[in-house]
């Protein structure tokens, strides 16, 4: 499984979202799922649905999302008790069959940074390959 960490007024977690979008449909065939928990500038419902929906459809997304309350770092350590610290979004949490964290990823770094970006991908794909094995 792998859990993203994000919000939609955040830049870089909108690059990693179009990424995980791609990559799901792609992959979502080899036992692999994303869940995307979402803390938002608001939590009204009205907000909230409109604005997540407004985000799949710029993105692509076909994996669950869900929100985890307002966008403070505080907010998602008390929301996911498992992390010690959260640094930044977008975070992405790798997690193994038997439910155990095999890798934290935190930040993004998207297309237009070239070799990084590649090494990024690299990584992400070699962490999902040892997982399924």
């Amino acid at each position: 499984m792998i859990v993203s960490i994000g919000g939609t007024w955040c830049p870089n977690c909108m690059d990693e979202s179009v990424f995980l979008a791609d990559w799901y449909k792609k992959n979502k065939n080899r036992g692999v799922e994303v869940v995307g928990i979402q803390y938002e500038v608001s939590t009204d419902p009205e907000y909230l649905q409109k604005t997540i929906q407004r985000f799949r459809s710029k993105t692509g997304i076909e994996y669950t999302q869900v929100i985890g309350g307002l966008a403070d770092k505080q907010v998602v350590v008390a929301s996911l008790p498992s992390l010690n610290t959260f640094l930044s979004f977008p975070t992405t949490i790798f997690i193994d069959k038997k439910g155990e964290v095999v890798k934290i990823h935190t930040g993004f770094s998207g297309p237009a940074t070239g070799v990084y970006y590649e090494a990024f991908v690299k990584e992400f794909n070699s962490v999902v390959d040892s997982i399924l094995k």
